[in-house]
């Protein structure tokens, strides 16, 4: 009996010498600064890592990073904001398909990083206006139309009369500081 109370004792001690060993590589693996870094336009990047985050999907909380590159000067415009309801659950195959003129940089269920390329100034042209219910901006191309630059969560369903016109004729604005500011007046 003693002798097989010895040997319960030790597999148990054998069991907690595996476990601290096992935290402390783990532990010095995760801090020991080494990170492989990757090229950010290299499109097996974003495979690998959507093998590692294959159930990964957009939530409420997920923080949007929307990138517009301007080639012909250089700049790029970020700006972050919370997914519209619409992508709520998508997946990265998801964002790939219906977001095919994107470069999708990183994708998680935190974060998610897109990139557009705007040929044309960073003094983009926009025109505002509604699509199913919400606001909805669209790239000014001039002669050549207009293609939707994002969809809004804002809802005009609440709006006047008055401001549902002006909204269905568009309301043209000039760069993306006037952009946010004519924004900003539909979400105070």
């Amino acid at each position: 009996m003693i002798f097989l109370n010895r040997r319960k004792i030790g597999y148990r001690i054998f069991l907690i010498i595996i476990c601290i060993l096992s935290g402390a590589c783990g532990y010095i693996a995760g801090h020991t600064g080494i990170k492989k870094d990757l090229p950010e336009n290299d499109a097996s990047n974003i495979e690998s890592t959507a093998v590692s985050q294959s159930n990964a999907k957009i939530t409420p909380s997920t923080k949007m990073v929307y990138e517009y590159y301007y080639p012909q000067t250089g700049k790029t415009n970020v700006n972050e904001d919370v997914p519209p309801y619409f992508m709520v659950g998508l997946t990265l195959s998801d964002m790939k398909r219906l977001y095919s003129d994107w470069e999708i940089l990183s994708f998680a269920q935190n974060e998610v990083d897109m990139r557009k390329t705007i040929n044309g100034s960073d003094e983009q042209k926009y025109i505002i206006g509604e699509k199913d219910g919400f606001i909805t901006i669209y790239y000014d191309d001039g002669d050549s139309g207009m293609e939707i630059k994002e969809v809004t969560d804002i809802d005009t369903n609440g709006f006047s009369n008055e401001e549902k016109e002006r909204l269905k004729a568009g309301i043209r604005v000039q760069g993306d500081d006037e952009l946010n500011r004519a924004l900003e007046n539909y979400t105070s």
